[in-house]
């Protein structure tokens, strides 16, 4: 699990939306989440990673053909 938050000239900032996300298995075979957060005035805010399990996120994708949309397509 983490986050990689961008930094900014603006103070303040604050999560927005999120404008993509994706799910991709770890190295262990747990569900991983990942997703690109924007903030209030749609500038790139953070990207987020979320174990379904909580446990320490082992590895990033490796190719765009580790992504899919749908949770469900990992099984």
């Amino acid at each position: 699990m983490g986050s990689l938050q961008f930094h900014s000239s603006k103070p303040d900032r604050e999560y927005g939306r999120t404008l993509s996300e994706g799910w991709f298995k770890d190295s262990d075979n747990i569900p991983v989440q990942v997703a690109l957060n924007l903030d209030t005035d749609d500038d790139v805010y953070e990207l987020d990673s979320w174990k379904v399990d909580f446990s320490a996120r082992r590895r990033l994708p490796s190719t765009k053909a580790d992504i899919v949309s749908d949770p469900a397509e990992l099984a």
